[in-house]
């Protein structure tokens, strides 16, 4: 037996070193670009500038690119974002076992997926294989992401197993064609398509466990290292035998094993180095290679370890080098946490516990960011970043110069925010900025673009709309100059920092997250402390909310005093004093420091009818106090146009006159002025159809339906404001197509020019 042994060891010995002696690290593989070609090349180029790529819907390669799960909606989307920040690259990783199982489908789907970058201005380029992460690739459904864990699905290609039989020469005759059918026939499939920057054979080749932790299982630990390297270099002779139009790379620094490095730096058209370090250690990793080639930096941003947009992003540019930095969008990945996110961590073991993330909801962030630049949304982690990006692209913001003339004329809707959001809030506060909120999904929830008209808006209705209720559980806050480009300041509050999460734990706790709903915030600055207001009908039905912030913690002063208050809204009347309105609607004085209310409440319905079922607003224009509040037009919930009415009072708290017609769709809208003093009213989507046309909307009966010419977002409409001389106050939408009530209102209004 030990003879066996012996000889088998021999054996091994002798089919390894026979594959060493078909490896060349001094000489390139016939085909490489002299230094003047590659260089034409490249200076023919823009200062190239993207990242590492894959949907935030994919934690993998296989994720990614398998017919199941392929999303070149989504992708679509991102690449808009990216282009918007001046990319003008992707390193995009395949897989070996998806080419196996559907080669034609593949390459339809890259041909797609070319296609869409191609109308983002986006030339991306392809890797083969990759020794990092998880050894066992499998196809078919893949796992959910580890719960705040750095990258926790990532695939080996081909997996571990494989590779190590290719290193030992024990590789199957299938498996060896597979592998370099892969490869060849990809390259061939795309060898001439001008919209294929350049090809990377390999990532990291050896780098096998290096900074994976403990995610691998004890049999597949260690670093693979110059196991790698006969892959490497078959993967050299495979791509120059096919000899593509486009340049060739494979990664060096960032590589385990002296012979992978040398394979790939003496093969290489141009360099393709890793670095997330700082701008001094990146110099460092740099300096091996100033041999006359280009330089791509394929991997760098982490900012925990000084790698930094700010530092870096403008270092690579000053020096020339590609700048493709890891992640773009968080998601299924998780690579928004550190590296040190897997350490003592076995991923299987945490699925097993159900440690993992079920719904995007639920997405947790760390507050410092690793990688990524957006979230799922299209929200950026960091304004300030995404600004660098822009000015060193040349990348211009979005231009907004038709709707600046027509807010300068004031006289037509304008639409000046997308994304989902209902009920939009606009404050102006003291320091110019303008601040939006409303009800909003969570940063993360797919039906932001699964779902852009969802209107299974009731948590309790699910079951009868078939969709659920894409209405999330936090205030979320933008800000602008100008009311056209907005900053995004962030989520601000969530049900679980509020008065109720700690009265009634047991209902947060006995409710899963994703029923959770905050629903029409607004919020005011008062005594330089920011206020919030919300209705929720779950966790704790009725649980409204008003929260004081101070040094980023919230007060309740008006504690159950704030409850089972519907689309609660503030209003501070000329002497100071403050009024809490709701329910369509109530009011209520508050007591000083908000620590209650001070006295009884009542009803402020105008005299002819009720206002509405919600949305209530007070606002004091000249000497009248006008209450608005919304109803559709037909009286019947969900039939017809969603609508703002008004009614007018001397007093405060009543009595208040017959009700009026202020506007079309401007349903749960907000008056609002603007730094000119003018008036105008949000309006958003609210409607159980798509938009419709404007064309003869003014004449046209909508009554069978809820229906709008809202576009998804936050449009803003123009009102004429008018002081009668008597002191009455006249108020209606100035857009003809908002001006008038149509043919479905239930009530009689006269129509106005």
């Amino acid at each position: 037996m030990k003879r066996q042994l012996f000889l088998f060891f021999l054996l091994s010995i002798a089919i390894l070193t026979v594959a060493q002696n078909n490896i060349n690290t001094e000489t390139p593989v016939p085909g490489q670009w002299s230094k003047e070609k590659i260089n034409r090349w490249y200076d023919e180029l823009p200062w190239l500038v993207g990242c590492n790529y894959y949907p935030a819907t994919a934690i993998n390669q296989i994720d990614m690119w398998q017919a199941s799960t392929w999303d070149p909606k989504r992708i679509d989307l991102e690449l808009g974002w990216a282009e918007s920040i001046g990319m003008n690259t992707l390193r995009v990783y395949l897989h070996d076992l998806v080419w196996a199982d559907d080669e034609q489908g593949l390459y339809t789907r890259m041909d797609e997926f070319l296609d869409i970058c191609k109308n983002h201005g986006i030339r991306p380029f392809f890797v083969f294989f990759d020794d990092c992460h998880h050894p066992s690739p499998k196809l078919g459904k893949q796992p959910l992401p580890v719960r705040g864990y750095h990258n926790s699905g990532w695939l080996n290609c081909p997996a571990r197993e494989v590779a190590e039989r290719y290193s030992f020469g024990k590789a199957s005759k299938e498996e060896q064609a597979r592998l370099k059918g892969y490869v060849q026939r990809t390259i061939e499939h795309f060898k001439n398509d001008k919209r294929v920057l350049c090809w990377e054979l390999y990532n990291e080749p050896g780098r096998g466990k290096g900074l994976t932790g403990d995610m691998q299982s004890t049999a597949q630990k260690g670093v693979f290292g110059d196991q790698s390297k006969q892959l490497v270099y078959d993967s050299w002779v495979w791509a120059r035998e096919v000899n593509p139009s486009q340049p060739i790379t494979s990664t060096t620094s960032g590589a385990v094993g002296k012979t992978n490095i040398k394979i790939n730096k003496i093969n290489s058209d141009f360099h393709s180095l890793h670095s997330y370090s700082d701008w001094e250690g990146t110099t460092k990793r740099l300096e091996p290679y100033q041999d006359g080639r280009p330089i791509f930096l394929t991997e760098w941003l982490g900012r925990n370890n000084g790698s930094t947009v700010a530092e870096v992003l403008p270092k690579l540019k000053e020096n020339k080098i590609a700048a493709v930095n890891w992640g773009f969008v968080s998601g299924k990945s998780g690579t928004i946490w550190h590296w040190s996110s897997r350490k003592g961590i076995n991923v299987e073991e945490e699925r097993a516990k159900g440690n993992v993330v079920q719904s995007w909801e639920s997405l947790p962030e760390p507050e410092l960011w690793f990688h990524d630049l957006f979230r799922m949304d299209g929200t950026p982690y960091s304004q300030e970043e995404i600004d660098i990006f822009r000015e060193l692209t040349g990348a211009k913001p979005k231009d907004f110069s038709a709707e600046k003339k027509a807010y300068k004329k004031h006289n037509e809707a304008i639409y000046i925010k997308d994304g989902w959001i209902r009920d939009p809030y606009i404050y102006l506060a003291d320091d110019g900025y303008y601040y939006l909120t409303g009800t909003t999904p969570e940063p993360n929830n797919q039906m932001n673009w699964n779902e852009p008209y969802n209107t299974g808006l009731d948590w309790q209705n699910q079951e009868i709309s078939g969709t659920p209720s894409i209405v999330g559980n936090t205030i979320r806050v933008w800000r602008s100059t100008d009311l056209f480009d907005w900053e995004y300041l962030g989520p601000k509050f969530k049900l679980n920092q509020g008065y109720w999460a700690e009265k009634e734990p047991e209902k947060f706790k006995t409710t899963s997250e994703a029923a959770w709903r905050l629903w029409a915030p607004e919020l005011y600055k008062i005594d330089g402390k920011w206020t919030y207001v919300h209705t929720t009908p779950a966790p704790v039905k009725g649980g409204s909310n008003l929260a004081i912030e101070s040094e980023n913690e919230f007060h309740f002063p008006m504690g159950d005093d704030a409850g089972k208050k519907h689309d609660p809204s503030l209003f501070q009347d000329d002497d100071g004093k403050w009024y809490l309105l709701w329910g369509n609607t109530w009011i209520a004085p508050i007591k000083s420091g908000f620590k209650g209310l001070a006295g009884k409440q009542k009803r402020i319905d105008p005299s002819d009818r009720k206002i509405g079922h919600e949305g209530a607003t007070l606002r004091k224009i000249g000497d009248k106090y006008v209450h608005f509040g919304t109803a559709w037009s037909t009286d019947n919930m969900r039939k017809g146009s969603y609508n703002l009415y008004y009614c007018l009072s001397d007093e405060v708290m009543g009595d208040y006159g017959p009700r009026r017609f202020a506007g079309r769709f401007l349903g749960h809208g907000t008056p609002f002025q603007d730094k000119e003093g003018r008036w105008w009213c949000t309006a958003f989507y609210n409607a159980n159809v798509p938009p419709l046309s404007r064309d003869g909307i003014q004449n046209k009966n909508i009554g069978d339906n809820a229906k709008t010419i809202n576009r998804q977002g936050v449009t803003i409409v123009p009102l004429e404001v008018e002081i009668l001389n008597d002191g009455d106050v006249f108020i209606r939408a100035k857009d003809p197509d908002y001006r008038n009530p149509g043919p479905d209102e239930a009530q009689q209004f006269n129509k106005v020019k």
